[in-house]
């Protein structure tokens, strides 16, 4: 064991959650210099926040240079003074988190008084490498954002989508293993990492805990790329959140925002225009508790809702009384042969594939489908102490709390309403930070934190089992609930820093831990899957008596000149009649002991050095080492180098070029040792059952392996399903007793890697006049991405069209699931962007981006297992998140006049523009052979293939200031609109197509709108154009 391993565990023998030393504030540097342009050393420097009147002061060295670092985001004013000079101010200097404003500040003569100087700064920062975008105040004040969820706003940042609705309707993104619904380059919304304050706030999963409410946010930034060495536990972005503090004057805010049906338009698959209500409120409110020394601020927000969501699977009930056009034919054809024993069986065969013959379907998609209330309340609060110990100590102290709760949600487009669920989401986070100015040189910076968050997941349906009807819909208790998620985070960090007018280096340690203990019942309540694809032949048989009947039956039609008939004998049936003849594909289900106690540790140690060169170019180079204990699996120790550079040219002139390339590790989520305690339990069993049989276990009724049909007959025939849970000792009857030890099990591979991206990006960045302008390139490449492979299957020969015939190593066992870290991805990437800070009532952002994201797995359930098992490289194919192009530009416009009519106007609008996503194309059944029906694809196709649909919303708000008293009292009132021009923006598509050949499908494979129940066809579309009405008091 290493020195530095031993001082962490010595130092901290417990557990770490997913964080990192994170910044959060900005540093104000430059020069000072005489009427010639010679250095002034010794000069006296005076930064103070105009929003508090706290002083920072530093003094200039020989070279006439300054630094002050750890400066919280602010509007600064900046004075100079020395001996023989007159006093110099500069102001206003907004000042951004993670921004370094650079500044010349030439003294003139001295003079009997001092003057006033508005400063003309650089417009780009010459000290930053990395590739990020800062979403400001006056952004969240004002641009339009539905639902105030704050970070929403990521998605404009070049490079970011939303990720919270895959293209794949049939998708196995768990709801129990949740993102943080947003990627960056490319990722699936696991390998980003959100912080407040510098504490991490990343849930179990890659999710993101509870935050504070968003009139408590002063901005953020996100990180796209190349981010310094402070930086780590993500593959992807960092998204970096300050909180308001308060300041010498008091201020503060009371809102409501107000929405109804009436001022909305109708979602495409609404048959009317359904109940929708939302009110949100709140207040803030900030000021001087001790003027100079001590400030708070509070924020609350209230959320409450009453929407509709939509089950359209009801729109064409001809599906339940139709055979499919070739069984139609081949019944006809029999039925009028004049044969008395054909003509039976056509109609004994007719009955049985006519699905709505089962008494159970149709109920089962009327109770499931249309249009059904979901509703929620969140209430968010946020305290902000600070205070002002010195002039070189300073504090805060933070706490915030969040309810969050949603009842009869988690379902729509072909999830039925009893595949919902409600859901509660408690969290709580504590953080005190001191900022510590050891001495001109030195300064420190230290927080501790702790929180706790809880996420609770209770389905509609209590009884279960899971029905999913592939193409169709899914109904019952989802096999992955319920779930009771308890998380508790501690956090320690403290970094140093060391300026001079070369060099600033920092370094720092992050200690972390969280202790996770659930209750997680995936797959208790039982799933059977219903895919289609068991060939009419063996229907026919069945029906006839003999297994041998259709040999003849074909002869009989080849011989009558019938070919097409004969052929069609082998078609299989679909889905819907799968389920009404109880024939499910697959059975899963799990028993036992459903309590998981997790112990996880993540620590880091960082060192950061930022090397000014000379004027012109600037050195940023830095190592990230990265400690992981998770309980259950090895402890990994990575080491990640970082560098960047920034080179201006051209003197006097705002281009920079800057550039990097570094290694970014993730952290271990806590699902991984999850399976790994799961398949190590003594007590806790994982069936997984298909349709061809399990060769250990032998059922006693009839003498063969038991099968998926074997256990849902049995199950009917006690009368079990949809009266009550699945127990154990109702599978004794077809060879499963109580004591059975059931053949499935695995783990993480004990040579497990550490996952890790590597990023390289390249940046030409041009400042005109208050506007900035920039062209770059960057470059992604994941590497060791966990997924999930099949280690009981071996090739035991080659089928006629070059796929295995797959065969069980172990026959004792049905799958040994192995996670492992297998999976790279790529990403390549090209953005011109155009924005100009609030200057002369004007803000903008604009950019497009260009790009490719390609990967081999989508994520790590065993149900994106690569379809064939033996070749993960016939799973590389375009990522889930590919936007080939995508535009997005947001403007803010303020009245400039003062005339009673035109003053106080604001127009602010969001445009966002993306290019059709790809999505899978799946079957539904198992045409490998390797006993699963979620991961294959048709023979010869390849991964995300299909084109779905694009995205376009044009969002707009429109707001007038009224001043009521000269005191600063004023009231605002605002409309805002979503999806203004009301388009159509579809979000999933019915990906299942059945048991067809590759090459019976159109090419290109688009989606289309038609009936959901058909393959390929849009199931679910975002929010039409809505309409929000709001009034605010301000002070």
């Amino acid at each position: 064991m290493s020195l530095l391993r031993a001082c962490f565990l010595v130092l901290l023998p417990a557990v770490a959650a997913w964080a990192q030393t994170v910044t959060s504030t900005g540093e104000i540097a430059g020069t000072v210099v005489d009427p010639s342009g010679k250095a002034v050393p010794q000069a006296q420097v005076k930064i103070v926040c105009t929003e508090n009147a706290l002083p920072r002061r530093a003094q200039t060295d020989e070279q006439g240079a300054f630094r002050s670092e750890l400066l919280p985001p602010c509007i600064y004013s900046i004075e100079a003074q020395s001996p023989g000079f007159e006093v110099f101010h500069f102001a206003p200097l907004p000042l951004g988190i993670g921004e370094t404003r650079t500044l010349e500040i030439r003294l003139s003569a001295s003079a009997s008084f001092s003057t006033v100087v508005t400063a003309k700064t650089p417009t780009v920062d010459f000290d930053r490498s990395s590739q990020a975008d800062t979403i400001g105040q006056v952004a969240l004040e004002q641009l339009p954002i539905n639902r105030r969820n704050f970070l929403d706003f990521v998605t404009l940042a070049p490079g970011v989508v939303n990720t919270a609705t895959p293209t794949d309707q049939f998708n196995w993104f768990s709801p129990i293993i949740q993102t943080s619904n947003f990627g960056v380059d490319g990722d699936n919304g696991r390998g980003n990492s959100v912080s407040v304050d510098g504490i991490a706030m990343n849930g179990a999963s890659g999710n993101v805990r509870p935050l504070i409410p968003q009139n408590s946010v002063r901005e953020f930034q996100v990180n796209r790329s190349d981010y310094s060495a402070e930086l780590g536990g993500a593959t992807a972005g960092v998204v970096n959140v300050v909180s308001r503090s308060g300041g010498d004057a008091w201020h503060g805010e009371a809102f409501g925002l107000f929405r109804d049906r009436a001022l909305d338009a109708r979602n495409f698959f609404d048959p009317v225009r359904s109940a929708f209500t939302r009110v949100q409120s709140g207040a803030s409110i900030g000021g001087p508790i001790r003027r100079g020394k001590t400030f708070f601020f509070a924020g609350y927000e209230l959320l409450d809702f009453h929407e509709t969501a939509f089950v359209p699977i009801l729109e064409d009930p001809s599906i339940f009384s139709s055979l499919t056009p070739s069984q139609q034919s081949l019944l006809s054809f029999l039925s009028q042969t004049g044969n008395p024993q054909l003509a039976a069986l056509s109609a004994g065969l007719h009955a049985a594939l006519t699905p709505a013959n089962n008494p159970t379907l149709v109920p089962l998609f009327q109770k499931n489908g249309g249009a059904f209330p979901f509703s929620g309340n969140q209430q968010q609060v946020s305290v902000r102490l600070d205070q002002a110990w010195s002039g070189t100590v300073q504090s805060y102290l933070r706490a915030s709390s969040t309810h969050d709760n949603e009842d009869n949600t988690r379902f729509g487009a072909l999830a039925g309403w009893s595949n919902g669920s409600s859901t509660r989401n408690p969290g709580q986070t504590l953080l005190l930070s001191t900022t510590w100015l050891a001495s001109p040189q030195w300064s420190s910076l230290a927080r501790v934190a702790a929180g706790i968050a809880r996420y609770r997941v209770i389905p509609n349906d209590l009884i279960g089992p899971e029905i999913n009807i592939e193409g169709y819909g899914v109904f019952g208790e989802n096999d992955l609930f319920p779930l009771d998620q308890s998380e508790r985070y501690f956090e320690f960090q403290n970094s140093w820093t060391r300026t001079s007018s070369r060099h600033t280096l920092k370094f720092g340690v992050d200690l972390d831990v969280v202790r996770n203990t659930s209750q997680v019942n995936v797959y208790f309540g039982g799933g059977f899957i219903f895919g289609g694809g068991i060939p009419l032949s063996s229907i026919i048989n069945a029906a006839a008596g003999s297994p041998t009947f259709t040999s003849s039956l074909e002869s009989l039609l080849n011989s009558l000149g019938q070919p097409a008939l004969a052929a069609s004998v082998e078609d299989p049936i679909n889905a819907l009649q799968d389920y009404a003849l109880g024939l499910p594909l697959a059975y899963v289900q799990g028993f036992g002991n459903d309590r998981f106690h997790f112990l996880g540790q993540h620590h880091a140690a960082f060192a950061q050095d930022s090397w000014r060169v000379s004027s012109k170019l600037t050195l940023n180079y830095g190592l990230r080492y990265q400690f992981e204990a998770p309980d259950y699996i090895p402890v990994r120790s990575t080491f990640a180098p970082r560098f960047g550079l920034v080179w201006s040219p051209l003197t006097g002139r705002d281009l920079v070029i800057r550039g990097g390339y570094g290694i970014f590790y993730s952290t271990i989520q806590v699902p991984i040792p999850y399976f790994q305690a799961q398949f190590e339990k003594p007590d806790a069993t994982l069936m997984l059952i298909p349709i061809t049989g399990v060769p250990a276990v032998t059922n006693p009724q009839t003498g063969l392996p038991v099968t998926s049909v074997d256990v849902y007959d049995a199950l009917l025939a006690e009368g079990v399903l949809g009266k009550r849970l699945i127990e154990r000792q109702d599978l004794a009857s077809v060879g499963i007793s109580p004591t059975t030890k059931f053949p499935s099990t695995g783990g993480v591979d004990p040579y497990y890697k550490v996952p890790y991206s590597q990023q390289a990006s390249f940046q030409v960045e041009q400042g005109i006049g208050q506007s900035v302008f920039s062209i770059e390139g960057e470059l992604r490449r994941g590497v060791h991405i966990w997924r999930t492979r099949d280690a009981n299957l071996q090739q035991i020969g080659t089928r006629p069209d070059g796929y295995p015939i797959v065969g069980l190593i172990n026959p004792n066992y049905q799958n040994i699931l192995v996670y492992e870290t297998r999976g790279n991805s790529t990403y390549l990437g090209m953005t011109l962007q155009a924005r100009r800070r609030i200057v002369q009532h004007v803000q903008f952002d604009a950019h497009y981006t260009w790009s490719k994201a390609i990967d081999d797995t989508t994520d790590f359930t065993y149900n994106y297992m690569a379809q064939n098992q033996f070749n993960n490289r016939g799973e590389r194919g375009l990522a889930p998140y590919d936007n080939r192009h995508r535009v997005v530009a947001n403007l803010i416009l303020e009245s400039p006049w003062r005339g009673s009519a035109a003053k106080g106007w604001e127009l602010a609008g969001i445009v966002r523009y993306n290019s059709a996503r790809p999505f899978n194309v799946l079957t539904g059944v198992d045409n490998i052979g390797d006993g699963q029906t979620t991961t294959h694809r048709p023979i010869g196709l390849g991964r995300d293939v299909g084109i779905g649909p694009d995205f376009y919303a044009f969002d707009c708000r429109l707001s007038r200031l009224f001043p009521l008293t000269e005191r600063g009292l004023a009231l605002r009132i605002s409309a805002e609109a979503f999806n203004i021009t009301n388009h159509t923006n579809f979000l999933s598509v019915n990906n299942i197509v059945g048991d067809v050949s590759a090459a019976s499908l159109a090419r290109p494979i688009v989606a289309l709108v038609g009936d959901p129940s058909q393959p390929l066809s849009y199931v679910s579309a975002d929010n039409p154009r809505q309409v929000q009405l709001g009034l605010a008091i301000r002070f």
